[in-house]
This record gives C-alpha cells, sequence and structure tokens, in this order.
C-alpha cells in the first residue's frame, strides 16, 4: 500500500502549513481513534523527498500519541487465549468467577483488554471453610497450566510457566474476595490481600482493591464479553468503576509509563484494544 499515517500532534495547523508548501494530506483528526493523525498518499520519488523535506521543516508535536502506549498484538493475542484457557478450568471446576479490576474495565469501555494492559483479573469469593483455589492447582496443571501464589502469597495467578518458577509475562490474576458483615449486619465483600482494601480514586485504571457491597456484586451479570468470550461481571459494574475511577471514566482514559505522571487521553483517541 502507499498509504501512511502520520502523528503530528495538531492535525489542522500542519495540514494548512503543508498546503502552503503544496503539499496535499489528508486530516484524520475527527476520525475515532486517529486524533491528531493526517493521512499521506506516496507519489513519485521525488514526491516522497519533498514531503520528506517539508516535515523536516515542521515543529514535532509535543507529546507522543496514545498508540504508543499500547500492548503489541502478540501479547494481547496470547493474553486472549491464557483467558479462554482460565475460563474454561474455572467452569469445569464450578467455580463462581467475575471479571474485576483492568479487566472489569476493559470489558466495559472497551469490549476486552484495556489497550495498554498486559494480564488479566478474575476473582471470586472465598469459601470462608477452605479457600477453592487450593483444588484448583490440580485441574490447571492438567490443562498445561500453573497456577500459583503470587510472590507476596497474597492471590493466585495463572500461568504458562513451570510450578514455582516466576510467573510468565502473560498471566492471569486470580483475587479471592471474602464475605464480611456490615455494622448494619448487611453482606459485603473485601479483597484478602489487605494492600489493596482502599481504593485509590485517582488510579489510572481500575484497582483490584474494589469493596463490593452484596448489590454491587450480585447477581453477577453475563452482557459484557472479553473479545468473543463471555465473563461475568458485578451487578452494578458502572457504579463500581464511577465510584472508583471517577465520573469520567468512559470519556478520560489515563495511563501511567514507570513512575511518570498520568497521562489523560480522550476515550476518542483510543482505537480498539
Amino acid at each position: 500500500g502507499n498509504f501512511f499515517l502520520v502523528y503530528v500532534g495538531d492535525a489542522a495547523t500542519v495540514t494548512a502549513s503543508l498546503a502552503a508548501r503544496w503539499i496535499q494530506v489528508r486530516d484524520r483528526d475527527a476520525l475515532p481513534g486517529l486524533a491528531g493523525f493526517v493521512r499521506i498518499t506516496a507519489g513519485s520519488a521525488e514526491d516522497s523527498a519533498a514531503v520528506l523535506a517539508a516535515f523536516g521543516e515542521l515543529t514535532p508535536p509535543a507529546k507522543a500519541p496514545p498508540q504508543t502506549l499500547y500492548t503489541c498484538k502478540g501479547h494481547v493475542a496470547a493474553c486472549k487465549t491464557l483467558m479462554k484457557k482460565t475460563v474454561q478450568v474455572l467452569r469445569a471446576e464450578g467455580v463462581e468467577f467475575f471479571a474485576t479490576a483492568g479487566t472489569m474495565l476493559g470489558m466495559y469501555r472497551h469490549g476486552g483488554m484495556i489497550p495498554w494492559d498486559d494480564d488479566g483479573d478474575l476473582a471470586y469469593v472465598r469459601d470462608p471453610a477452605r479457600d477453592q483455589g487450593l483444588d484448583l492447582v490440580a485441574p490447571f496443571r492438567a490443562a498445561g497450566l500453573t497456577l500459583q501464589r503470587n510472590r507476596t502469597n497474597a492471590y493466585w495467578q495463572v500461568g504458562t510457566n513451570e510450578p514455582g518458577a516466576v510467573i510468565s509475562p502473560v498471566h492471569v490474576d486470580l483475587f479471592s474476595f471474602r464475605a464480611v458483615h456490615e455494622p448494619d449486619g448487611s453482606l459485603a465483600y473485601e479483597l484478602d490481600d489487605e494492600r489493596f482494601r482502599h481504593e485509590k480514586p485517582d488510579s489510572p485504571q481500575a484497582s483490584c482493591d474494589t469493596r463490593y457491597v452484596a448489590a454491587e456484586l450480585y447477581p453477577l451479570r453475563s452482557d459484557f464479553r472479553f473479545y468473543d468470550e463471555v465473563i461475568p461481571m458485578p451487578a452494578q459494574t458502572e457504579a463500581v468503576l464511577r465510584r472508583a475511577l471517577g465520573p469520567d471514566f468512559m470519556t478520560t482514559a489515563k495511563v501511567r509509563r514507570g513512575e511518570g505522571p498520568y497521562a489523560a487521553f480522550s476515550l476518542r483517541d483510543l482505537s480498539p484494544a
């Protein structure tokens, strides 16, 4: 093909600037997922040289497009495969599970993974007499997967590594919640991992620390998909996400690179995961 998408930041200004140089490009800023992009059609070698020379005279955009933050497609594909296998084992063993944390947000907002996420997040309510996870190690091993505790022994992880080794880069976190009683006697569910029991409203994505009251969690709903896989979600998913992430979670996406500050993007700037 001879079409090129180029991120320029201020597409309208760059389009006008190039037009003044007798170079015509198409402003794609208004299209979903292409904010700040222009389309260039490559022609002759002379035309290409002129375009490259013109771009060399332009001021580079101040920030990179959100697409540079995306998880590579190969990793996403491996996550989809692992999630499907994980769900199959859980269903076969009769475990009632649901999407939580980044997977809950990804399913609700993107229909799959958050574009820059790199793992899966599922949860279940633990039996007070015996953690169901203990009985799942063998079934997962029979399926060619490893179920093991994370490095802090706070929750389970499903991976493709050998048992006892560092969890594979592609993995699914499996969190356990426990039933507790509110002061008024009503039921609620809190994460077993004490470190994540307090919500962080400024979090860049849904935290795995959401504390559910009974009506927020049950009855689980099955009207959302993780790509082509139906995964149960909390009954009041939107209310939970709005409480945890703020009222703009459906219009503004936040992401952090390393330990730097959060970068906020309009949801219209994002293409599907």
